[in-house]
């Protein structure tokens, strides 16, 4: 098995849906055939590869393992998943699944599905979420990995029966090749394990979204913002605090409120409000400190109105600018 197209597979299936990531992954092989490639391709075209499939943030690892693996390693793939953990970016289901897969090596796998397969193989009903808990699966699933000699089929199969007949509702035991084996449908508790997942408690977050156009209309936008929230994602300028508090700027002027909506980020529950911004005349003479000073972005690109929507990094931007066309429209009926 190819390691990079192994590799690549799994890190596009995380958090997305096979049905979106099979036609992106066909998509980003045929331009980037190999690691070097992937090592050396330009960030926005790397975003523009990437564009549908979310958490753009696994990209950018990506790229960072590869140029690691050309520039450290000679572009030679680690041999174990101990290699694989020294990866920049790779995490230890990225390294257990490429290396069990690609070097068949028994190291186990294990994700909610596996947690869950695991938990009612065992009738863990109780103290499968805490760190002892989770140390015990995974010995569980480790001690069912060691018992093939192709660990990555293994990893792979309790993956899909996870997926398929041990669902989390409604799973189908009759079906299932392990029923005889699993404890939980001899005591009546398949539902019941694995216990729900405590829930961190969320934090509420009230954010603007300004969505600054170029004087002429014909352009917007775009850099790395300030702030704690998609810091290292090209999009619009947040603000936690509403902008129109500060001391007004002769480069910029806020024209026109365009709705709100809800978006979430890890525990924190974001309420955003949508404003247009417009550079004012002052600003075609304005020092690029001064203007991005005033935009609250770094590395400012102009992006042209027609192209915005492709050019976004997140789906809170993407958003945002749903709710600014109707204003932008009004706007530039003049």
């Amino acid at each position: 098995m190819d390691p990079y197209r192994v590799w690549l597979g799994e890190v596009m299936s995380q958090q997305t849906t096979l049905k979106v990531v099979v036609p992106r992954y066909r998509v980003f092989l045929n331009r980037l055939k190999d690691v070097k490639a992937l090592a050396h391709c330009p960030e926005e075209e790397l975003r523009r590869l990437w564009s549908g499939l979310g958490y753009y943030a696994r990209a950018r690892n990506l790229k960072k393992g590869a140029a690691y693996i050309v520039e450290e390693l000679a572009g030679q793939f680690p041999s174990s998943h101990e290699q694989w953990r020294r990866v920049p970016g790779v995490g230890p289901y990225t390294a257990a699944a490429v290396s069990s897969i690609c070097n068949r090596e028994p190291v186990a796998c294990v994700d909610g599905n596996v947690i869950r397969v695991i938990s009612r193989l065992a009738s863990r009903c109780k103290d499968v979420w805490t760190t002892s808990g989770q140390e015990a699966i995974r010995g569980l699933a480790q001690a069912l990995v060691e018992t093939t000699a192709r660990p990555g089929d293994a990893n792979q199969a309790l993956m899909e029966l996870g997926q398929t007949a041990c669902q989390k509702s409604s799973p189908t035991c009759p079906s299932c090749p392990l029923q005889e084996s699993c404890a939980a449908f001899e005591s009546g508790v398949v539902e019941q394990c694995p216990p729900p997942r405590p829930r961190p408690q969320s934090t509420p977050v009230d954010l603007t979204v300004v969505v600054f156009l170029r004087w002429d209309g014909a352009a917007v936008a775009i850099g790395r913002r300030e702030g704690r929230f998609l810091r290292a994602l090209p999009g619009f300028a947040l603000h936690e605090k509403f902008p129109f508090g500060g001391a007004p700027s002769k480069l910029v002027r806020y024209r026109r409120a365009a709705g709100s909506f809800r978006h979430t980020i890890t525990r924190h529950r974001i309420t955003a409000s949508c404003i247009l911004g417009e550079l004012t005349p002052h600003a075609k003479k304005a020092g690029e400190p001064e203007l991005t000073a005033s935009l609250g972005l770094e590395r400012v690109q102009w992006i042209p109105v027609e192209d915005i929507a492709s050019s976004l990094g997140s789906s809170l931007d993407t958003k945002a600018w749903r709710h600014c066309l109707g204003a932008f429209a009004e706007l530039h009926k003049r």
